[in-house]
């Protein structure tokens, strides 16, 4: 019997491999058809939680030699991952390296990144501080990297763009025009984007030459029948067994999102202390299930807290706190999807000149990163829902704690009597 470790099975913050499943819908063929088609960059967009890292690597393992990986953040500069990219590259360029690969190098551009590597490394610089700096020579441009890169053999993936300021995002979709006229030398260069919602309407924004040469792949949540997939393959592969009632629990509760479905199956396996595969089958119950939540719900009680405080923070004075009102509305309709009519009229049965267009407008913003990711939308039926039940049962507990305070002053009381009702919500 093969074994396998039960974090290797189940991986709720890194790309699945053993539980990787094709997703259901046109998703596959559209990516792989942009992936064979030369200068045709790529846009990975959705949800987080939804899978995208795992899709594009997964699939580019099928179809690319070597793949390198940058990832943003908030002060992340474009000349920063070209620095990134350019050091993965040195394996590639090592004299060292596998026969095929070196065969594949031209000798004028191996003596040229020799050169540029030379120059970087001797840019560092120390100052009085003990910090250093690495300065970009002025040869590593943008087409340079792509030559690079192309001559290698390798995609590059840049995981997390709408994290970029506005400034570096005009860089990074300006470049990405670069990567497209290089395809002309090397038909494989690949530029690959990963980032949230809308991010793909952004980068042809910000350089319209884009409009037809980048491929805008949107990744829906998962399907039930594909979550469960990724339950009955880690089954398999740890010799366990769930019920149907946890396998249906563990699929309501992660509402589309693979990390909370590896996340709360991976509790289960740590519930009973496999950490590999069992020698016999495990059989799991409800009462394993109630302490895989309880344990989720712990380890997650700070982040559920700052998605609510962001999607309810308030920048500056205004007549409504707009992300508090409509999330309150969402929960007084009870229900798990709605539609922007029945949400306006909730509110405005209590705030009845509440305008429009805020409604229009913060109901997108709520869908962003900066606003807690608390609910999504779905455009084949033009309706919004929480993005998870541990965020929406959170949220009502909130506005239930609220009404049931009496003192404002109250708050650590209040906080652990939210965390209090948000496990027996979950878990009766």
């Amino acid at each position: 019997m093969t074994k396998y470790n039960a974090n290797e099975v189940f991986t709720p913050t890194t790309q699945a491999q053993l539980t990787f499943i094709e997703r259901e819908s046109d998703i596959n063929d559209e990516l792989v058809e942009s992936l064979m088609t030369p200068g045709k960059q790529l846009i990975i967009y959705g949800h987080s939680g939804t899978g995208k890292s795992t899709l594009i690597v997964n699939k580019l393992n099928q179809t690319y030699e070597n793949v390198i990986i940058s990832r943003c953040t908030s002060e992340a500069k474009f000349d920063e991952l070209i620095l990134d990219a350019f050091d993965q590259l040195d394996v590639y360029f090592d004299e060292n390296t596998t026969k095929q690969t070196t065969k594949s190098i031209g000798v004028t551009i191996k003596k040229s990144y020799a050169l540029i590597q030379g120059q970087i490394q001797a840019s560092i610089s120390s100052s009085s501080s003990v910090k250093s700096a690495r300065i970009i020579p002025p040869q590593l441009t943008p087409q340079r990297l792509a030559q690079f890169l192309g001559a290698s053999k390798n995609c590059w993936v840049i995981e997390d763009f709408h994290k970029l300021k506005p400034d570096e995002k005009t860089k990074f979709a300006q470049n990405m025009k670069v990567f497209v006229d290089t395809a002309t030398e090397y038909p494989d260069v690949k530029m690959i984007a990963i980032g949230a919602v809308g991010t793909a309407r952004e980068v042809v924004e910000y350089d319209k030459e884009l409009n037809n040469r980048v491929s805008e792949i949107f990744v829906p949540p998962l399907s039930k029948n594909e979550l469960h997939s990724i339950l009955d393959k880690g089954e398999k592969l740890l010799n366990i067994s769930f019920t149907q009632n946890i396998k249906n629990k563990i699929v309501e509760f992660s509402n589309g999102l693979g990390s909370i479905c590896h996340q709360l199956a991976l509790n289960l396996c740590f519930s009973k202390n496999i950490f590999i595969t069992s020698e016999i089958k495990i059989h799991f119950n409800n009462s394993d299930l109630k302490t895989a939540l309880e344990k989720f719900i712990k380890s997650n009680s700070d982040t559920l807290k700052g998605r609510f405080d962001k999607a309810t923070k308030v920048q500056r004075e205004r007549n409504f706190n707009n992300g508090r009102i409509i999330l309150k509305a969402m929960t007084q309709l009870s229900k798990d999807v709605m539609n922007y009519n029945e949400i306006l009229q909730n509110i405005q049965n209590t705030e009845t000149t509440y305008p429009p267009g805020n409604l229009t407008q913060y109901l997108k913003k709520l869908q962003e990163d900066d606003r807690g990711s608390v609910i999504t939308y779905n455009s084949d039926n033009n309706t919004y829902s929480f993005t998870d039940p541990f965020i929406k049962t959170y949220v009502q507990c909130v506005f239930d704690e609220k009404n049931n305070a009496h003192d404002s002053q109250e708050t650590a009381r209040q906080v652990t009597a939210i965390f209090e009702r948000l496990m027996e919500k979950m878990i009766k």
